[in-house]
């Protein structure tokens, strides 16, 4: 994996508003959102938004069936 300079932070909030906490985006992800958000007619944050929240749960489904502690060498 390629190191990433130029990240930008992305607060994740919960229902009120409230930042539970923030991730970095490579810049370069999110000039390719934004042009699609344009190309979309959508606003990038929407679809940023709608992004993500596909991603997270995608994630807690692979999660489901258990989490399983590697054990050590």
């Amino acid at each position: 994996m390629k190191e990433t300079k130029n990240l930008i932070p992305v607060d994740l909030c919960d229902e009120n508003g409230n930042v539970v906490t923030t991730i970095e985006i490579p810049a370069d992800d999110i000039a390719r959102l934004d042009r699609l958000a344009a190309k979309m007619g959508r606003s990038p944050d929407e679809l940023l938004d709608e992004v993500l929240r596909n991603a997270i749960k995608q994630t807690v489904g692979l999660m489901a069936g258990g989490v399983k502690r590697q054990k050590g060498e």
